[in-house]
């Protein structure tokens, strides 16, 4: 069984995100997504990017739904619905999966890369513990979160909790890669101007994770300890 569980965040904690990052396959899948689901107001040109469109704390330190939805009040000006843009979230997310499935690990990578140290201590805390299971919690969606770690050599530490065939959510391709985690695909608020979602959403996904931890483990009184890892409060 685990006594610890150590999740960590993605982007600005075990991935840089350098000038750039817009221009990658997770970057480019917000526009797509929402171009493909919602449509845009003709006057935004085809080829803006996340950084031309919102302001920074619009989308720093955001999950991949508050941005989606704020992206799409953007692209669609006056007829941007809150409500209809909050029920189609999960559409949205699916086709930026969709978007990035069909990307290269190259295209993936564009733009970040794992941060200084990363890949050792992920491999020694792969090595020296038996009894902590590490997962993921992060704004991204899952299915894009998998292939972000296969792309940058993090799965190849070994140190994600792997889950059963049973658990998690299914995304098509990568469902081998099935670990440990709370996602930006598990929950959205929807509340995109109350900026203190970006970290209260977060805290849902965490809470997910734990939960799923719990599920995996045979006693689960056994888990003492939480240690959450990350840059975003």
């Amino acid at each position: 069984g685990f006594s610890t569980l150590i999740t960590f965040d993605v982007d600005g904690t075990l991935v840089s995100s350098s000038p750039g990052w817009e221009k990658g396959a997770h970057g480019r899948s917000f526009i797509h997504a929402v171009d493909k689901v919602m449509g845009r107001d003709d006057a935004i040109g085809p080829s803006a990017t996340i950084p031309e469109l919102l302001e920074s704390h619009e989308f720093h330190g955001s999950t991949d739904g508050l941005i989606l939805m704020r992206l799409a009040r953007r692209l669609l000006g006056s007829s941007f619905d809150k409500d209809v843009a909050s029920s189609k979230v999960q559409e949205m997310m699916r086709e930026m999966y969709r978007f990035v499935s069909e990307c290269d690990d190259k295209q993936v990578g564009t733009g970040i890369a794992p941060l200084p140290g990363v890949i050792d201590t992920l491999k020694s805390i792969s090595e020296s513990y038996d009894d902590v299971a590490v997962g993921l919690v992060t704004g991204n969606v899952e299915g894009i979160a998998r292939r972000k770690m296969k792309a940058l050599g993090l799965l190849d530490t070994n140190v994600f909790t792997s889950l059963g065939d049973s658990q998690g959510t299914e995304w098509e391709g990568v469902e081998e890669l099935r670990f440990l985690g709370g996602f930006g695909s598990d929950y959205c608020s929807g509340s995109i101007d109350d900026f203190s979602r970006n970290h209260l959403d977060r805290g849902e996904q965490l809470a997910i994770c734990v939960q799923r931890c719990l599920s995996i483990m045979d006693d689960p009184s056994q888990l003492r300890r939480i240690i959450h890892v990350g840059d975003a409060p």
